[in-house]
């Protein structure tokens, strides 16, 4: 029997690799984020338990990402994961639309996007923590009321 066989699919495998990553990652504790009752608290933490998730295992997150621009079943299942993340975020950035005088869903989403903080972690130091000076600017951010 093959491994395939076992999960349905090489669609169903890559599935239950992220599903894996995603447990390794807590991201059970994504919910949190969305029963704060202050939008900029559950953003605060939106950011900080994908800075863990994206620190959990990011060698073998980078391998799955590289693999998803050689092979169309790796892919469409990074593609869908990360149009829930966006979706997610989304919700949150509609609750603090007011509060933020542009139009920040892209650039709030580019740090819970893997690529951006491993970008952005290059021109630092080797290893930042999760709580690392990219998240608390996009925090400072989300808090900031629109200048007259």
């Amino acid at each position: 029997m093959t491994i395939y066989h076992q999960f349905g699919s090489k669609i169903g495998l890559l599935e239950a690799l992220c599903d894996s990553l995603a447990v390794t990652g807590e991201m059970e504790q994504l919910a949190s984020a969305f029963r704060c009752p202050e939008p900029s608290e559950g953003l605060d933490e939106y950011i900080r338990i994908f800075g863990r998730f994206w620190q959990a295992d990011r060698l073998v997150t980078r391998r799955l990402r590289g693999l998803a621009t050689l092979d169309p079943d790796f892919e469409q299942v990074i593609r869908a994961r990360d149009e829930q993340r966006r979706k997610g975020l989304r919700v949150l950035v509609q609750r603090i639309v007011e509060e933020i005088s542009f139009d920040c869903e892209c650039f709030l989403f580019c740090s819970v996007f893997f690529e951006s903080r491993c970008a952005f972690r290059g021109h630092l130091q080797a290893d930042i923590s999760p709580d690392d000076a990219q998240m608390r600017v996009v925090i400072q951010l989300s808090k900031k009321s629109p200048q007259a």
